[in-house]
């Protein structure tokens, strides 16, 4: 599978890969910010905090990085389950 995406990122415009890279890691860093500010407030392990995170993301059909990025900028306080 590695390979793969490797040879396909490969083929790819440069300029558009590194696009790509970015933003990944770009919704990466959010997401990992998001469950670190839950973790803090929730007194948890991150790991713990990201359940909620993910079930509220999937029970309302949005994107992860999406869900992330509103607790973040604080247009979104999740309730803890």
């Amino acid at each position: 599978m590695r390979l793969a995406l490797t040879h396909s990122l490969a083929l790819r415009d440069p300029t558009e890969s590194a696009e790509s890279l970015r933003t990944a890691l770009t919704s990466r860093v959010r997401s990992e910010q998001a469950k670190g500010m839950l973790a803090a407030h929730w007194d948890v392990h991150p790991d713990v905090a990201f359940q909620p995170l993910r079930a509220y993301a999937r029970s309302r059909q949005r994107k992860l990085y999406e869900v992330a990025h509103d607790i973040v900028e604080r247009r979104l306080d999740l309730p803890r389950n």
